[in-house]
């Protein structure tokens, strides 16, 4: 998510008249749109890479262990057969 926001933010602080003034940029705005699309667009760009992000960094962590896979099944389906012990000791 961090990594789509930073594509946003930055696509729209090159090319949003307001936030360019702020850090300087003189450049012609033409020369920083991508495809063509306004500042208030930024999503289509920061959304894939967002997800795409979220895909590989599952792909390279490792599982959790079966204690969080339990526990995480309990929450989702609270009344499963042979269910795991919640009550405080």
């Amino acid at each position: 998510m961090v990594a789509g926001l930073g594509v946003c933010m930055y696509y729209m602080a090159t090319t949003y008249p307001f936030l360019r003034d702020l850090i300087g940029v003189t450049a012609p705005i033409a020369s920083y749109t991508w495809f063509g699309l306004a500042p208030i667009s930024a999503g289509v760009f920061g959304v894939p890479v967002g997800l795409l992000t979220i895909g590989i960094v599952s792909l390279l962590t490792p599982a959790p262990n079966a204690e969080v896979q339990a526990l995480v099944d309990h929450v989702r389906y609270p009344v499963l057969e042979g269910d795991i012990e919640t009550r405080g000791t």
